[in-house]
């Protein structure tokens, strides 16, 4: 469980990095509408998008709706799909906004999340590869969850219900078809 732990703040830490980046790069509104996102923060995310910013930006893997489901801002993630967010817009083979929610916890988003059509079993590989690459130990990553199959796999995939640790995740994805 503490390589879970370990996994979670190391995402953190990578998506501000990524969020840094890309305000280096775009320092416009677009860029401002996913800093907000990252944030919680529900007034600058009107504000930006009164200004013109996309609600479907991506910078690299991350969209405001990302961002926000991986902080579990339930008040910005109602905020952007309210506004036209397309709940399963990614980077090729990266994690949509519903893993993000899944693997952290935040059942609440997941149940919106689904409610507005989120891919239940869409697949993503790029952080279970992370994983592998650092090490981590799949008794770990097993204990929180994940399939067997995917600490061996070569070019490993991950679903929602594969990176949700949650109980009340699990439950959830599971009745809305969920595998592994």
């Amino acid at each position: 469980m503490k390589s879970v732990l370990l996994m979670t703040t190391l995402l953190c830490f990578a998506l501000s990095g990524i969020v840094a980046t890309c305000q280096a790069s775009q320092p416009d509104p677009k860029f401002a509408l996913l800093r907000a996102a990252f944030e919680g923060d529900l007034a600058r995310v009107r504000e930006n998008l009164a200004k013109g910013a996309s609600v479907n930006y991506r910078c690299t893997s991350l969209t405001p709706l990302i961002v926000a489901s991986f902080n579990g801002h339930l008040g910005v993630v109602k905020e952007l799909l309210d506004r036209g967010a397309d709940v399963n817009l990614r980077a090729k083979d990266a994690p949509t906004a519903l893993m993000e929610a899944s693997a952290l916890g935040h059942a609440e988003l997941v149940e919106l999340l689904l409610e507005k059509g989120a891919e239940v079993n869409a697949t993503a590989s790029f952080v279970w590869t992370e994983i592998r690459m650092r090490g981590d130990s799949c008794a770990d990553l097993k204990e929180a969850g994940a399939a067997e199959e995917l600490c061996v796999a070569k070019e490993c995939c991950m679903t929602a219900l594969c990176v949700a640790a949650d109980p009340k995740v699990r439950a959830i994805l599971k009745a809305r078809g969920g595998h592994e």
